[in-house]
């Protein structure tokens, strides 16, 4: 759908002359607010919140670090997006965006331990898959979203196995390499 307009707190991203002649050119009207008053900006500050509230959850309920802060959001935004809302009623805020019913059967528990399949070994004995930590949801891309504790860095896979039953937390993190100092 196109943008009529764009609302911003003036941060330097948003107000080159570029940029504006970009908008212009684009037939979108360019409101900026003063410094420090989030409450001109209500809409965005409340989804902000609401996506904060939601991360808060995950990161606490699962136990995973607080380094894991910008997964939960990208998870807790995927989840608003397919789950009904107020306003909407009979349709989820991706299915009004997109004309497309999301399905919701591959959805799993947030910091779950998990494997998932490893296709770069160079023997015939190395290990097939890897222990890692479930982390969100890749659309675009069809895959899950996993931290992988021996690389320590974020992968994407569609072959996964989950174990929702332990909690980060339980996980044997002595084992695992995981050290959130060096993530």
């Amino acid at each position: 759908k196109p943008i009529k307009n764009l609302r911003s707190d003036g941060g330097g991203e948003y107000v080159s002359k570029e940029f504006e002649s970009w908008l212009a050119r684009k037939g979108i009207f360019q409101s900026i607010t003063p410094p420090h008053t989030p409450q001109l900006n209500g809409v965005a500050e409340r989804l902000n919140r609401t996506l904060m509230d939601k991360a808060r959850c995950l990161l606490y309920t699962s136990g995973v670090d607080k380094c894991f802060w910008a997964e939960a959001v990208n998870t807790a935004n995927f989840l608003r997006n397919r789950s009904p809302t107020e306003k909407l009623k009979e349709v989820t805020p991706e299915e009004c965006f997109s004309g497309k019913k999301p399905v919701a059967v591959n959805l799993r528990i947030f910091g779950s331990p998990c494997l998932y399949t490893v296709n770069e070994y160079k023997t015939k004995l190395e290990a097939r898959a890897r222990k890692a930590l479930f982390m969100g949801y890749a659309p675009e891309r069809g895959a899950y979203r996993v931290y992988d504790i021996q690389k320590k860095k974020t992968v994407f896979s569609r072959d996964v196995r989950f174990n929702e039953t332990r909690k980060f937390s339980e996980f044997d993190s002595e084992n695992s390499g995981y050290n959130s100092e060096t993530r």
